[in-house]
């Protein structure tokens, strides 16, 4: 069995593994405000595509509850679709039954504008205490534009061409946290490479919590059934444990569990103690 290393630091909370339109649902389905909304910006539309439907059914295996809204903006290259998801428990890991509650053509999942939408739409319609967002799709983490290389930093649309950049993101995040009403409780990467103190200082002062991985990551990502299972015995969990959740979900399911063996790295970040950080990497 593969070892791994737990670390615990002032700025960062890390678990390390050197392994490597219809109308929106109605109130009855939103069932008031929640303890959490969960919104998943799943940009297919590239070749990640064939992985999102995975991903949604593993989420089925557990689907909202009465405390955690589960949402999902899915984008796929195969009918240059664009649907808002609520997601619920079904049987079926082949397919994905939860209801459209919104239809929305085609939109450029790599603009950064697009993910502030679904953020203001997931508040307006699904109220909660606290909101993880989650952007799903490759990633390159954090560049110096030199020489010439322009990095395609996160959510890359081939139908459009566009992608967020780090500063980007950042920009999104500052919104969503307006929209909320307080800083954002937790943001994920489901992406390579996003797991950089760089891209970290870009949403510190509009996020609590941030996790992604600094390597990259298998196409099967996130076990959002694992995490959405642990989760959901916890719904009043804060960020920090839903954080701590998923870190070791992902580990675990990488270690010969749910997804299989792969080397994979895996953290989670407290930006509130980020400043310290950076002044004494500048000193």
């Amino acid at each position: 069995m593969r070892k791994y290393q737990v670390l615990f630091a002032a700025f960062v909370l890390v678990f390390t593994v050197p392994l490597f339109l219809q109308s929106p649902a109605k109130a009855e389905e939103g069932n008031g405000v929640k303890d959490w909304t969960f919104l998943v910006f799943l940009n297919g539309k590239n070749s990640l595509d064939s992985f999102g439907a995975l991903d949604i059914n593993e989420m089925e295996k557990v689907g909202s509850t009465d405390k955690i809204n589960v949402l999902v903006q899915w984008a796929s290259t195969s009918n240059h679709k664009t649907q808002r998801l609520y997601v619920q428990k079904d049987n079926d890991p082949n397919r994905v039954t939860s209801p459209v509650v919104q239809d929305m053509g085609s939109v450029d999942m790599g603009d950064w504008r697009s993910l502030v939408e679904f953020v203001q739409w997931g508040v307006a319609n699904y109220p909660a205490k606290h909101y993880f967002i989650d952007v799903w799709d490759h990633g390159s983490g954090w560049h110096l534009n030199s020489g010439g290389f322009s990095p395609r930093d996160i959510s890359w649309d081939d139908d459009t061409g566009h992608f967020m950049t780090t500063k980007q993101l950042g920009q999104a995040l500052a919104e969503a946290a307006k929209a909320i009403g307080h800083k954002v409780d937790l943001y994920g990467s489901d992406a390579c490479l996003m797991g950089m103190a760089e891209v970290a200082g870009e949403m510190s002062n509009s996020v609590e919590f941030s996790v992604g991985s600094e390597e990259t990551e298998p196409g099967e990502g996130w076990p959002y059934d694992g995490l959405l299972s642990r989760w959901s015995a916890l719904p009043t969990a804060s960020a920090s444990d839903v954080a701590k959740i998923l870190t070791t979900e992902y580990v675990k399911s990488y270690q010969g569990g749910s997804q299989g063996k792969s080397e994979v790295t895996f953290s989670a970040f407290d930006l509130s103690k980020l400043n310290k950080v950076s002044f004494a990497v500048k000193v």
